[in-house]
């Protein structure tokens, strides 16, 4: 979503599809405010971080996967939560 000016992650996220999306947004939410970060807080989230539509219009998921993008972002030495 950012391919021009990246940025380190200082959170990642993963979800069910089952999960309630507003629960995780509120979660997100009160992460940022607790640590102060607020809108500067940077979130690598699964669900907008691989594209899985499989439409043909974007990378496979197995071409995603093949580039080990979780380990990359748990590797990361920016990371502060998960």
């Amino acid at each position: 979503l950012n391919p021009t000016r990246p940025h380190d992650a200082g959170v990642m996220l993963s979800h069910t599809w089952a999960e309630d999306i507003l629960e995780v947004q509120n979660a997100v939410n009160d992460r940022a405010a607790a640590d102060g970060a607020g809108e500067n807080l940077v979130i690598w989230f699964c669900l907008f971080a691989i594209y899985q539509v499989e439409d043909g219009a974007g990378p496979t998921i197995a071409e995603q996967l093949a580039l080990n993008p979780f380990g990359c972002v748990i590797r990361s030495p920016s990371l502060a939560y998960m």
